[in-house]
């Protein structure tokens, strides 16, 4: 039997070649570039080695004389870079070189004519480099210009290769006609990419801008809902000390009276600075107050003299309502006795919750006495907050005059909110 052949053992990994390194390190190099500076220093190495290639063809295949293919060959290629800058100039610059090579020296027998290899190679370039950095009309112009020239200059100075002409402008203008789409594709490609993300761009912009409104929106109704009620309470409290505790001093009086100016200068400035935060659209609630904390609002009301009879949820009527309906429905009440006893000072409020199978009613209704003293005049502000806080859980919100000159607020609330209104059918 044959000797079992030995295993041998795996080679080590060769290292990378010279060229690839160089490669590499030129692709890195490019991505730091600008897109422009990178595309026209490629271009110029292109054009670098088409005038390395085509000097030599032009002078020894076709017999141009050296200098002139020397300077006809250089201001060939130099149309690649030139066409990143200037396309409408690269366009002319590389045809009529082209057709200047094609005119002088002899044709061979063999030889490729009126497009050589290396023209091919350069006019082609051409077209896709005006195709990237231009219109796609002024690259199909320059590609039937490509064809038709040459053409008719076989025509005139070669009729007798009209065959192997053809033939030679055939395979140009697919090589070109190829490149010219490419180019297009890639054009259209880019300006699609930058157009989206020109919109992304502007979305994140606009998402901003729509967070922006909305906390300004929450600032605002936090800044109405807390700190214009309580100041309303203190000016209501300190204009009417006097009344409801008759035999003051007279500098006690004097301190109540600064206490009631300096309080409706801070609601002015306070409705001023809601002004500039206030805009409508939605905002995003916190949870704050609910409806077991309404009884306390009502003797917060009644300490500043309101005349408030709270007929409210018994038991556990309100115990599935959730917290951000409880809110909503604080808030209401709260804003419409601060109306109330900003408007009506003195006349008898009464405060109701009704629970109506799915449906929670809260209502704030005054006998009459409204008064619109433009000292205590509102901005408009809470109206428009109780409607928001109705809407913000699917319910609604109802503010009107009562025969008797009263004005009540009733809203109506689901328990659970705008969850309970999407699973309606």
């Amino acid at each position: 039997m044959p000797a079992a052949r030995k295993d041998k053992p795996p080679r080590p990994p060769r290292p990378p070649r010279a060229w690839r390194r160089v490669a590499a390190g030129a692709l890195a190099l490019l991505s730091r570039l600008e897109p422009v500076t990178a595309l026209v220093t490629l271009a110029t190495i292109a054009a670098i080695s088409l005038v390395a290639t085509s000097t030599p063809i032009a002078a020894t295949v076709y017999q141009v004389p050296l200098v002139v293919a020397f300077a006809l060959c250089l201001l060939h290629a130099a149309s690649l870079p030139v066409a990143v800058v200037r396309p409408t100039i690269a366009v002319p610059l590389s045809l009529g070189t082209a057709l200047g090579l094609q005119s002088f020296g002899t044709v061979p027998e063999a030889a490729a004519w009126p497009w050589w290899v290396v023209l091919i190679v350069g006019q082609s370039l051409v077209l896709l480099i005006v195709a990237l950095r231009s219109s796609w009309r002024l690259a199909t112009g320059a590609w039937f210009l490509s064809v038709a020239a040459p053409a008719v200059l076989a025509m005139v100075r070669h009729p007798e290769r009209l065959d192997p002409s053809s033939i030679n402008l055939v395979v140009f203008a697919s090589i070109g006609g190829t490149s010219v789409l490419i180019g297009v594709v890639l054009a259209q490609w880019n300006e699609i990419r930058a157009q989206l993300l020109r919109e992304r761009s502007l979305t994140v912009e606009e998402y901003s801008r729509r967070r922006l409104v909305e906390d300004r929106a929450r600032i605002a109704r936090e800044l109405h809902d807390v700190i214009a009620h309580g100041l309303s309470i203190i000016n209501v409290q300190s204009t009417t000390a006097k009344y409801r505790n008759p035999g003051l001093d007279p500098a006690v009086e004097r301190e109540f009276d600064e206490i009631a100016a300096s309080s409706r200068q801070a609601l002015g400035e306070m409705r001023a600075l809601l002004g500039v935060l206030r805009d409508s659209g939605p905002s995003e609630q916190a949870p704050q107050p609910g409806l077991g904390d309404v009884p306390d609002l009502v003797v917060q009301a009644e300490r500043a003299g309101a005349q408030v009879r709270l007929d409210w949820f018994e038991g556990d009527a309100v115990e599935d309502v959730t917290e951000l309906v409880g809110l909503a429905a604080y808030r209401i009440v709260q804003e419409a006795l601060s109306n109330a006893i900003r408007h009506a000072s003195g006349v008898p409020v009464r405060v109701r919750g009704r629970r109506d199978d799915s449906l929670i009613r809260v209502v704030v209704e005054n006998d009459g006495g409204t008064t619109r003293d433009p000292a205590t005049a509102g901005s408009g502000f809470g109206l428009v907050g109780m409607r928001e806080r109705a809407e913000s859980v699917a319910g609604t919100v109802t503010m009107e005059d009562t025969p008797g000159g009263g004005y009540v607020v009733e809203a109506v609330l689901p328990v659970r909110g705008a969850d309970q209104e999407s699973e309606r059918p």
